[in-house]
């Protein structure tokens, strides 16, 4: 049996040596995600409609009754966590990472800027931070927490609240 070591990568130690670019390696080969019985679909946001939760619906076959008869029973929808993988559509690799979903999300409040010295990174762009946390303690609701809401209760946020435009 071959034991794992640590490997240096381009800047990434991985316990694994990676795979070569577009090779076989079993974390490209998405054939085998499908689940029978079910559908991936996409739940959009009530406040920020490109906010597009994936959710798997599941269908569930009718309740037999005592009497004989049978009564139809609605799907059921639960997060799929399967990521950008669970989409027929999606062409990524794993050598190429995930597609960064909140990028756009982030630089809309206009709040960041790039961070000189660190590529791909972001930093406050002014004194208040820029954390979940701040946002929420002023009732602004971001367009993560309603994905998190999303997938978190199926349903979303319930009542009176307004997008970060309004505020």
């Amino acid at each position: 049996m071959e034991r794992a070591c640590p490997v240096f990568r381009g800047g990434f130690v991985s316990a694994v040596p990676l795979p070569e670019q577009n090779s076989t390696h079993p974390m490209n080969d998405t054939s085998n995600l499908s689940y029978p019985g079910s559908r991936r679909i996409y739940v959009p946001g009530r406040l920020y409609p490109d906010v597009r939760v994936p959710m798997r619906e599941i269908l569930l076959s009718d309740t037999l009754l005592p009497d004989g008869s049978s009564h139809p029973n609605d799907p059921v929808r639960v997060y799929d966590c399967s990521g950008p993988w669970g989409d027929a559509a999606y062409e990524g690799t794993a050598e190429n990472g995930l597609p960064p979903l909140r990028a756009a999300w982030i630089r809309a409040r206009g709040d960041v800027k790039e961070d000189e010295g660190q590529e791909h990174s972001l930093r406050a762009a002014g004194e208040t931070p820029v954390t979940q946390r701040y946002y929420a303690r002023r009732g602004v609701i971001t367009p993560e927490m309603e994905f998190v809401a999303k997938f978190g209760q199926g349903t979303g946020f319930q009542g009176d609240i307004r997008p970060l435009s309004e505020r």
